[in-house]
């Protein structure tokens, strides 16, 4: 029989005290010992200090876990709140939530705690809208079942009201869509605020520049928010840039320098380019964009995707609609600009 182990306390606390029960709850939660550079800073300010956070990280750098984090905390002290979860990208917030179901359930308070290996529980996180298949979970999550919930703009206006006071936290993960998908051609990202006029923010991205920056501290009307911003410099990786050539030329290029394991990304300008150069380069590639069906997406996307051969997968995207998830082996990225 699983016994589930007493979670760390929250109360009031010390500083120094406060410091104990954050790290206690990272190594019990996520097993790490130590916070990455601006992790900590944005948790304080979010459950110490209640301030509207705006956090700047480079990619890969765990912006996803100050929200996992947080929204741990915030459920230890009221298990019947919620965490609305925004972003852009399917792909991206299919991971995530695979990753909450993977790692964490739902205990019978209600409360968040680590999945042992092989144990069953009620899923903590779910996603609203085209990709999820089952249509019992969007009545559950409107009814505030479960603890963290993901949807993209476009569905706010279909939330009860019913469900904004229990909202904890409002989270815009990739919130540089505010400014630039928000202004063309996804209105709904400008029109967020109102649906949850008074719940604590945490805008998050990799990308904003001093004028974005701005754009969307005003949009969402965040109040004196705390702003965390870490360099962007980042020893590990390496850029090249080439004259492009002939078509064929390019095609020749490209096969040539795809490592003979892992895998890669090649960016293209247009869906119709996408599908080109994966045509062009063989079984191995194969496109993701926007234009691609569940059942499509789900066949490029890993896990489902077979492996090929010496395992290398060549992904062509659109830059603004990359098939964003966790895979830790994607260790080249191709930007095939005119």
């Amino acid at each position: 029989m699983y016994v589930a182990t007493a979670a760390p306390s929250y109360v009031i606390s010390p500083y120094l005290t406060e410091m104990s029960s954050y790290n206690e709850t990272l190594t019990t939660y996520f097993g790490f010992s130590d916070f990455r550079a601006g992790q900590l800073e944005a948790i304080q300010s979010v459950l110490t200090e209640k301030k509207d956070t705006f956090v700047v990280l480079p990619t890969s750098t765990g912006k996803t876990l100050i929200f996992q984090f947080v929204s741990i905390v915030n459920r230890l002290r009221d298990p019947t709140g919620i965490t609305i979860v925004i972003s852009s990208l399917i792909a991206l917030m299919t991971d995530q939530v695979k990753q909450w179901n993977d790692r964490f359930l739902l205990n019978e308070d209600g409360q968040i705690e680590r999945r042992p290996p092989g144990v069953t529980g009620r899923p903590v996180a779910v996603l609203l809208g085209s990709a999820q298949n089952d249509p019992a979970v969007e009545p559950r999550a409107l009814r505030g079942l479960y603890p963290v919930v993901y949807l993209a703009p476009e569905k706010l206006p279909y939330l009860p009201s019913s469900i904004v006071p229990r909202v904890q936290l409002l989270v815009i993960d990739e919130c540089h869509c505010i400014s630039e998908h928000g202004n063309s051609f996804r209105p709904a990202y400008r029109a967020i605020r109102p649906f949850f006029a008074q719940t604590q923010t945490l805008a998050l991205t990799a990308t904003a520049p001093p004028d974005i920056e701005a754009d969307i501290i005003e949009n969402l009307a965040l109040v004196e928010p705390m702003i965390i911003r870490m360099s962007m410099a980042r020893p590990n990786l390496r850029l090249l840039v080439r004259h492009k050539r002939a078509r064929a030329q390019d095609i020749v290029t490209m096969r040539d320098l795809v490592p003979p394991s892992g895998r890669t990304v090649i960016f293209g300008t247009t869906r119709a380019e996408c599908e080109s150069l994966a045509k062009d380069l063989g079984p191995c590639a194969l496109a993701y964009h926007a234009g691609l069906s569940t059942e499509e997406r789900a066949h490029v996307l890993p896990p489902h995707r077979a492996v090929c051969r010496h395992q290398v997968h060549l992904h062509c995207q659109l830059p603004n609609h990359p098939a964003a998830y966790h895979v830790p082996s994607y260790y080249y990225y191709y930007y095939y600009y005119y």
